[in-house]
């Protein structure tokens, strides 16, 4: 009985298969790997580009935007608190000169009345101009006779009161976001003294 004798080209095509298999396993992998990466390629390539030019315009417009706005309500807020203070200062201004108008000795009470609002009037010519009935002189007081109870005087003394309706009628269109006064008042007294003694009897 002979012994079984191995076949060494058996084995050896059994190792080729073997290693044909795993390469051809391999190159499967890599097709694939390859097919899907040229896939995802493919995908991204479709997805729409960005336009870097348009971007950069909208940020520009954004950008400018903004800074108009501030530069805008930097420029309004002065024109407008400017034109108040000077509109204010300028009811100072022809209170007290009305005031002064009264003490002039040689007139009658009628004539000092009438001195002192064209006074007060002439001083407050252009914010008439603008802001037309809105500014209004009250009858002025003199040694506690008065037309109006809200310039009335003590006796011995003379008052001029001048107002301004702002709010109805502003020297700069307002907006809502900016706090502004609704009303401008000035008022001025003055002691007439010796005036009164020495003025003429009579008058109103």
């Amino acid at each position: 009985m002979s012994a079984p004798t191995s076949d060494p080209f058996s084995c050896a095509s059994g190792s080729i298969l073997i290693k044909f298999r795993a390469t051809r396993s391999r190159r499967i992998d890599l097709s694939q790997q390859t097919t899907a990466s040229g896939l995802a390629r493919s995908v991204l390539s479709n997805k729409p580009q960005h336009n870097t030019r348009s971007t950069q315009r909208g940020a520009y417009a954004v950008e400018f935007g903004l800074v108009f706005l501030t530069f805008f309500l930097v420029i309004y807020a002065i024109l407008t608190y400017g034109m108040i203070f000077a509109a204010q200062q300028s009811l100072n201004a022809a209170a007290e000169q009305g005031a002064r108008a009264m003490l002039s000795w040689e007139a009658d009470n009628g004539e000092r009345k009438l001195a002192a609002e064209g006074k007060a009037k002439l001083l407050t010519q252009w914010i008439t101009d603008i802001a037309g009935g809105a500014l209004n002189i009250l009858p002025p007081c003199y040694d506690g006779q008065t037309e109006d109870a809200a310039s009335s005087c003590d006796k011995g003394q003379a008052r001029l009161v001048i107002r301004y309706d702002y709010g109805a009628s502003p020297l700069v269109p307002t907006l809502t976001s900016l706090l502004v006064p609704d009303h401008l008042s000035a008022e001025a007294t003055v002691d007439l003294g010796v005036v009164m003694q020495e003025s003429p009897a009579g008058g109103s």
